[in-house]
């Protein structure tokens, strides 16, 4: 089970830091430089997470050694290398004037970007299905990762819609706007459940601290009367009225604390997991401990049974074969035995003693 908390680890982490990577080059590809803020510097450091993640889920899908894995990961390798080679045209638009740019190279790399995260999306949900099928006392931590990362990914998609309208300062689209209303309603909806479930008593201290801090960060204070304030403006078709880079960084530190609440629940179940391991391999270290304690009395007890019982009664029989060829010379072992093999040899002896009278009579006769 560790194994598979590890796949759905290295999962999230691709899904979080491509969603980033994405959001982040769809904002640099629509803007200006001077505009974009600290967006474009924020590009390499997402793709280098997006690396990372990805050797992360070779090497844990490996490790798992488990068959039908094997197909999710050539599907996730086929993804990841049609990434990394949109990249290299990704940053030759960037180079160019915002108005010399090919808008075609963006909406490709959203389209198949929506591609790559519904399939890893599906890939986590595989593996989870899988986690619950060996121990369902994870489901609940799977359910606050599903529910918070719906809400993310729902968070992420809604502020693409407004990163547009700000950077345009026009009105958006009635497709955009459906967007917009939609992820919007898909925030809400999962985030309830994330709150339901993260209070519920038997929830770490940790994860209920993260779900504080989330709840500060997005859904309360400026940054949600900001948001709030641009949807109503967006909704009744009206310029949103906030600029791009005022919106940017204080929007996608919101967004990183719905995360780190995705986060933190993968970490309280890995922790888990490996916990879970650890007891189940000290339980059979214990177990085989104790079949070579059975083993070890096992065998001093045949030992003593030979030692006490079998050669005695052997030794016993090769007297009374004697005594029986008529050797009455040769002493019986054991008569000082207080046992039922001292008992034999009593009797044995008292035979032997009547032998001996008996022959004596014989040669008086």
């Amino acid at each position: 089970m560790a194994a598979l908390t590890a796949i759905d680890k290295a999962l999230f982490d691709f899904l979080l830091n491509y969603r980033l990577e994405r959001g982040h080059t769809n904002t640099a590809m629509i803007t200006t430089p001077e505009k974009a803020g600290t967006t474009p510097k924020d590009i390499p450091v997402d793709r280098q997470k997006v690396d990372a993640a990805m050797k992360a889920i070779e090497k844990s899908v490996q490790a798992a050694d488990r068959p039908e894995f094997a197909s999710m990961l050539t599907k996730i390798k086929g993804n990841y290398d049609t990434i990394v080679a949109m990249r290299s045209q990704i940053d030759t638009q960037l180079a160019l004037p915002l108005e010399s740019r090919n808008k075609d190279v963006n909406a490709k790399q959203m389209s198949f970007g929506d591609t790559v995260l519904t399939d890893l999306e599906a890939n986590a949900l595989f593996t989870e299905a899988a986690i619950r099928v060996l121990d369902n006392s994870l489901t609940d931590l799977l359910q606050i990762r599903a529910n918070a990362w719906a809400a993310r990914s729902g968070a992420g998609a809604e502020n693409i819609v407004l990163n547009k309208a700000a950077a345009s300062g026009g009105v958006l689209s009635t497709a955009d706007l459906v967007e917009l209303i939609g992820q919007d309603a898909k925030v809400t909806a999962s985030w309830l459940q994330v709150r339901a479930l993260i209070n519920h008593p038997t929830v770490s201290d940790e994860l209920k601290q993260y779900l504080t801090k989330a709840e500060a960060a997005y859904f309360s204070g400026a940054i949600a009367e900001t948001r709030d304030g641009m949807f109503k403006k967006a909704s009744a078709r009206e310029p949103v009225g906030v600029s791009l880079d005022n919106w940017l960084a204080p929007s996608s530190k919101s967004q990183a604390a719905i995360a780190d609440v995705v986060v933190a629940s993968m970490k309280v179940m890995d922790d888990k997991a490996n916990a879970l391991a650890d007891s189940a391999f000290a339980s059979v270290i214990a177990y085989s401990l104790l079949l070579l304690g059975a083993v070890a009395v096992a065998i001093a007890g045949m030992a003593i049974v030979v030692r006490r019982v079998a050669m005695p009664i052997g030794t016993l029989t090769r007297s009374m074969q004697a005594l029986a060829d008529g050797d009455t010379q040769s002493l019986i072992p054991f008569t000082s035995r207080q046992d039922e093999i001292g008992g034999m040899a009593g009797s044995v002896e008292v035979f032997r003693q009547a032998a001996i009278r008996n022959k004596q009579l014989e040669a008086e006769a």
